[in-house]
């Protein structure tokens, strides 16, 4: 089976701009907000995902749902 993560520039977008395949993550872990990163988001509402090539940074609505996103990306890897 095929797990994938695939991420848009807005919720509007009806065309993905990537696919990220779960099976070449390596890790997933909280973060800090990088450069460039919304101003007024809580900061614990930041994650990042390590693939075997390539890191991405993402943004979640708040610290709460970063966690859940965390520990479903997480639970997908197991």
């Amino acid at each position: 089976m095929k797990h994938q993560l695939r991420y848009y520039d807005c919720m509007e977008d009806s065309h993905c701009k990537g696919i990220i395949e779960l099976s070449d993550v390596n890790t997933v872990v909280a973060s800090m907000p990088t450069p460039g990163a919304p101003k007024k988001v809580d900061e614990k509402a930041f994650f990042d995902l390590h693939t075997k090539r390539l890191s991405y940074n993402f943004c979640a609505s708040d610290g709460q749902a970063a966690q859940e996103w965390i520990e479903k990306i997480q639970s997908c890897l197991q």
